[in-house]
């Protein structure tokens, strides 16, 4: 009896940590989180106007090691932000460069909420490749988590052609 009763203490133990660190108290932990964008060449020709703050570009964000981005299709009511592996990209897309907007001391559930709601403003079908783009999108994202925006240039396009 007192094998079995010290066994139970031990699995009753250890069931009790296993709550406390189940997933959902993980995301309420604290931790610092870097607010990067990674920016990929959509031509070829941004290698010639890129120093002149001019160029077609895709952006991304990376939060948590994974790095989140926007586009369109044709499936009603179905978000167009999609997840991927960061500074990878569609086969047309070449990495250029990271850039850091900023930092925040924040919760992975705190992040995780905003993305779902930018889930219901993103849909697929509201994807404009100048006005309402992945550029647009991770803009959003940077305002919502850091109330910071990024760099001009990385959409410029759209506002060059009014």
């Amino acid at each position: 009896h007192q094998i079995e009763n010290v066994t139970g203490k031990k699995i009753k133990k250890f069931k009790t940590f296993i709550k406390e660190a189940s997933p959902k108290s993980i995301m309420d932990i604290e931790l610092d989180l870097t607010v990067a964008i990674n920016i990929y060449d959509l031509v070829e020709y941004n290698k010639y106007v890129y120093d002149f703050g001019l160029g077609a570009f895709h952006s991304g964000v990376e939060l948590f090691g994974v790095e989140y981005s926007f586009g369109g299709h044709q499936i009603e009511n179905v978000t167009g932000i999609f997840r991927t592996t960061p500074k990878t990209s569609e086969e047309n897309c070449i990495y250029r460069e990271t850039v850091v907007i900023g930092e925040i001391r924040t919760t992975r559930k705190k992040i995780y909420k905003i993305i779902e709601e930018l889930k219901l403003e993103f849909l697929g079908t509201s994807y404009h490749p100048l006005k309402f783009n992945c550029n647009y999108f991770v803009d959003t994202c940077c305002k919502r988590i850091l109330g910071k925006g990024i760099p001009g240039y990385v959409n410029r396009l759209p506002y060059l052609g009014e």
